[in-house]
C-alpha cells in the first residue's frame, strides 16, 4: 500500500520551506520525513479514524538509558500506546534496520499494532494470538485497533 499524498499548508522563511504541523499546531522545517509524517498523521485521523488529540509525534522516550524519539505515536481513549509509527523519508528502504529501529521503540511502548511507511510502502502489523506481529494487508481502522 502506497500512503496517500496530502496537500499540506507550507509558507516560506528565508530558504527554507515550513510546513503546519495539525498535531502540534505549529509550523516545521519541511523535509522529505517531515512530509512523510505529516501525510501519515492526516491518513489516520481523515482515511482510519484517529482522533487527533490521541495522536504524539516526536516524543522523547528512555530505551536501555538511552534517549531515543519516535515519530508517531496513536493512543488509546485511556492513554495506553496503541500503534508504534516510524516514518522515513521516501528515498530509504523500509529494510530490516527500519524495523529494528521501531521494534527497539515498541520494547518500551509496548503498542499492539506497528506501523512503517517511507510514503512509497505502509507496512501495517498487528499482534497475532501468539503475541507475534503478523503482517496485515490493509491498516486497520481506530476503532478495529480497539482504540474506543
Amino acid at each position: 500500500m502506497r500512503l496517500p499524498l496530502y496537500e499540506l499548508r507550507t509558507k516560506a522563511e528565508g530558504e527554507q520551506t515550513l510546513v503546519w504541523d495539525l498535531v502540534r499546531k505549529k509550523w516545521l522545517v519541511m523535509t522529505p520525513e517531515e512530509h512523510v509524517r505529516q501525510c501519515l498523521a492526516i491518513y489516520l485521523t481523515s482515511a482510519k479514524g484517529v482522533p487527533a488529540g490521541l495522536i504524539s509525534l516526536e516524543k522523547c522516550l528512555r530505551v536501555d538509558r538511552r534517549i531515543k524519539r519516535y515519530d508517531l505515536l496513536v493512543h488509546d481513549r485511556k492513554g495506553a500506546p496503541l500503534l508504534a509509527c516510524e516514518c522515513k523519508a521516501p528515498y530509504i528502504p523500509l529494510d530490516q534496520n527500519a524495523a529494528l529501529q521501531l521494534a527497539i521503540y515498541n520494547s518500551e511502548l509496548k503498542a499492539p499494532f506497528l506501523l512503517w511507511t517511507n510514503g512509497k510502502t505502509v507496512l501495517f502489523y498487528a499482534t497475532g494470538k501468539d503475541g507475534k506481529m503478523e503482517f496485515q494487508t490493509d491498516v486497520w481502522m481506530f476503532e478495529e485497533m480497539g482504540g474506543q
